[in-house]
């Protein structure tokens, strides 16, 4: 379907999905299934820049052949999730490993879309998904929480609006949190030295999600 890049474009630049459906006047679930799709294999937008439009349609939804399914060698799933529990190793890299190791032997491959696919399936059955999500001490995960709070002057006992500064380790979900008067710079940096202190070190990345605070420029390497 020709409108499936022009799709990934608008998302690409942070557009929503009811914007794009109004803009290419395509149905929201079909917008929503596009999506879906691209974030279950980590389609990159360099990536689908580069690709034809039945490229990209094979790669979004590929229908399997009863014949070549017979042929197909499907991966090792259990090791695969060992794997992928090594910094550096991504789902991309070890299809790139599955496909050469396959094609080797005279068979045939899955494709990378099958392959995330038939993975997915495996963690849920095996109920494996929270051990694969998150790596040990990759990341801190660092936002404002949303919810204002009242804040009582013990001297005065006037009452005043504050906000809350939560980070999380999210292989472990233990988290931090911490009240400040308000959402701006210096207090995000406070809020952030006290964490580290805290947590006892920093992950090789600090996350934050996209608020104004801790985020000069949007500049995503995925599409999502």
């Amino acid at each position: 379907m020709e409108k499936y890049k022009d799709i990934l474009r608008y998302l690409n630049i942070g557009m929503s999905q009811n914007e794009i459906s109004k803009i290419l006047k395509t149905s929201r679930n079909t917008v929503r299934k596009v999506k879906i799709a691209t974030e279950a294999i980590g389609l990159e937008w360099t990536e689908v820049s580069k690709m034809t439009i039945s490229e990209l349609e094979s790669t979004l939804f590929p229908e399997v052949q009863n014949s070549n399914d017979e042929l197909q060698t499907k991966p090792d799933c259990e090791m695969m999730l060992k794997k992928l529990q090594r910094k550096g190793v991504t789902r991309k890299l070890l299809w790139e490993e599955y496909a050469d190791e396959v094609k080797s032997a005279g068979k045939i491959p899955l494709q990378y879309s099958q392959f995330c696919n038939y993975f997915n399936s495996y963690l849920k059955i095996n109920k494996a998904m929270m051990h694969f999500e998150h790596k040990v001490a990759e990341r801190i995960e660092v936002d404002w929480c949303g919810a204002v709070v009242p804040m009582i002057d013990s001297l005065t006992d006037e009452t005043s609006k504050a906000d809350v500064f939560v980070a999380t380790l999210p292989y472990s979900q233990y988290s931090y949190c911490e009240v400040m008067s308000d959402m701006k710079k210096e207090n995000w940096i406070t809020a952030h030295v006290h964490m580290l202190e805290l947590f006892g070190g920093s992950t090789s990345i600090i996350y934050p999600d996209n608020l104004k605070t801790g985020v000069i420029r949007l500049q995503k390497k995925k599409l999502f």
